[in-house]
This record gives structure tokens, sequence and C-alpha cells, in this order.
């Protein structure tokens, strides 16, 4: 062979070689997963460097004006999502050599979105086939959101829990507890001398004030036979104040102090006391409490005369029942940053 014709040889050789540049790698599926071989078979993206660009493949469209997008690539690269209109979003990185960037989308229209990593200089490593996809909005839909079933708060005896108070000499056979205990049953009485206006008072249950619609007084009478002696009229009051004073002038130890003033009658209230239980409904125009009382304007069930004498099942004070419509929910859009 002429050397003229080796040289011309060796010299097409070379330029067919040339720089080596980033290579272009078409987007995976997502069902597929990532990390796929590159058609030419090299171990990663650029043939063997070690850098690689695995992008998810994008929906042929979407409702919403931008897409997270998810990527493998080497960690430590940035990762730039660049659109037909020249617009560039950076992804970020969530854990070593896994991305995802939000990219924006034109509206009712196609973009068409390229993918790129670059290395701590700034030099591409690898780039992805540019994509379409086609923002659209749904067609308007006229069906109302169905709303979540609502949730409900049963009504509740709020003086079970509460703490009970007594005005006069407790009955050496009864119980403070039993006045809220929930148990008919069981009773407290409660004895003095006649006119000092014994009462019973209940702080409702973890010191709250509640919103009451419906108050019980339960056995009104002695506990062998409320039929037989009845404790007479009656009133039932409540206060909102958080440490009220006593119901009345008289006072002990574990009673309230403070003033009458911070009670106020119960609307209805008043009773004559020819029952043995009292009811108050107060459903229409619930009473914000967090004390009830009872006081007597006779001497009740005394068998001694200038004596007082009372027994009580039960003070009860029931709270409204309720219910909570929820609003519809409504998906947010999809974004790297809530797992998109």
């Amino acid at each position: 062979m002429k050397r003229s014709a080796l040289l011309a040889i060796l010299w097409m050789a070379a330029c067919s070689l040339g720089p080596p540049g980033p290579t272009s790698i078409t987007l995976t599926d997502h069902d597929a997963g990532m990390g796929n071989t590159p058609a030419d078979g090299s171990s990663s993206a650029d043939g063997g460097s070690g850098d690689y660009l695995d992008v998810n493949k994008l929906p042929a469209n979407t409702k919403w004006m931008a897409l997270p997008v998810h990527a493998a690539a080497t960690p430590g690269s940035t990762i730039l999502a660049t659109t037909d209109e020249g617009k560039s979003f950076i992804g970020k990185e969530q854990t070593p050599g896994k991305y995802c960037v939000d990219v924006g989308l034109k509206a009712n229209a196609t973009t068409q979105v390229t993918f790129s990593a670059k290395d701590a200089n700034g030099t591409t490593i690898a780039t992805s086939a540019m994509e379409s996809i086609v923002q659209q909005a749904p067609p308007a839909d006229t069906t109302p959101p169905a709303n979540p079933p609502p949730t409900s708060s049963p009504s509740a005896n709020v003086a079970i829990g509460g703490l009970a108070y007594v005005d006069g000499y407790l009955g050496s056979d009864t119980q403070l507890t039993s006045l809220n205990d929930g148990n008919n049953t069981t009773y407290t009485s409660i004895s003095g001398f006649w006119p000092d206006d014994l009462w019973y008072a209940v702080r409702l249950k973890d010191e709250q004030s509640y919103q009451i619609a419906k108050i019980i007084v339960r056995g009104l009478g002695e506990p062998d036979g409320a039929s037989s002696c009845l404790n007479g009229p009656l009133k039932i009051w409540y206060t909102n104040v958080a440490n009220p004073g006593a119901v009345d002038n008289g006072s002990l130890s574990d009673s309230p102090h403070g003033s009458m003033n911070e009670w106020t009658l119960v609307p209805g209230g008043n009773s004559d006391g020819s029952q043995a239980e009292f009811t108050i409904d107060l459903s229409m125009s619930p009473i914000d409490a967090t004390h009830i009382a009872v006081t007597f304007n006779t001497v009740g069930c005394a068998h001694v005369w200038e004596h007082e004498y009372y027994s009580l099942s039960e003070l009860e004070a029931w709270t409204a029942s309720s219910a909570t419509v929820s609003s519809p929910t409504v998906s947010p859009a999809p974004t790297c940053a809530n797992g998109g």
C-alpha cells in the first residue's frame, strides 16, 4: 500500500472518533421502574463513565398545571427540566441519586420537556429525549361534591366526674359522692336548723363550662319511700363562673365561697316539689354552666321541730347533642413536597 493511502486511512479513522459528548437516553416507563440499561448495552447512560440519568416517563396528559417528575441520576448532580418555552425547573435530590422536579406546564396546550443532568462544574453529563405532555382541564363537573357523613357528639351527663358540694350536715349513712355517681339507688341526705337555706351543688366534669340542654333532679324525698315524704318546693340554679360563691349565705369548708350574685335561676327552675323527680328541658335554649345547684323553700322531710332534712339521689346536667358536618375532601395538586 502506498504511504499516502495509509495516511489517508489513519486520518479518516481519527476523525470518526471525535471528542465524547453527552449521551441521550430515552425516558423509561414509570411502571417498569428506573435504572434500565441504555440501548447501546453499556452500564451507564454515558457509555461507561459512571454518569447516568434515568427519568420516569411522563403521562400523555394531565389536569394539573405542574407535574412532579422523578428521576435517578448520578448522586450530587443538578437535574434540570427545560420546556420548549425555554423555562427551566431545578430538581431536588431527595435521597442520594433520587431526584424529583416540579415541571410547570402550559395551560390547555402541549408542553415539550427535556431533562438534563449537570455535574458540580455545570457541565452536562447526560440528557433525556424530548417528551410531550398535554395539560387539559377536565370537563366541568356539575355534580355537587359528596360530603363526608357528619360526626355526632351524643348528650352526656357531665355532672358525673365532677365535684359535689353541700351546705348542711351530711347524713351519717350517706356519702357526698352519691349526689353525682349516676346511680339512682344511692342518696345524699343533709340536715340543719331552719331557716339555714341548705343546698346541694355540683361542679361539672373537668372544671369546664358546658352547654347544658337538660337538668334532672332525682330522688327528691326520703330513700325509704319518696311518695311518703317529698322535699317540697325547690329552685334550680346555675353559674358559669369558675369558682363561684356559695348558693346562699350559708357555707361549709368544702363549699364554694363568694357572692350569691354569681348564681342565676335556671329558666323554668321553680318546682312545687310535688314529684320525686324534676326535669328542666333547655334544648331550645341551652345554658352555659360550670356548676348547678338546688335550694329548698321549706323544712323538707324534717321530723324534729325547727330542723331541716333533705334527701337527694342525683343532680344531673346533660349536654346538648351535636352533629359536625365536615367539608368535602379536595385532593391537593401533586408536588414533589407532598409525595406526588
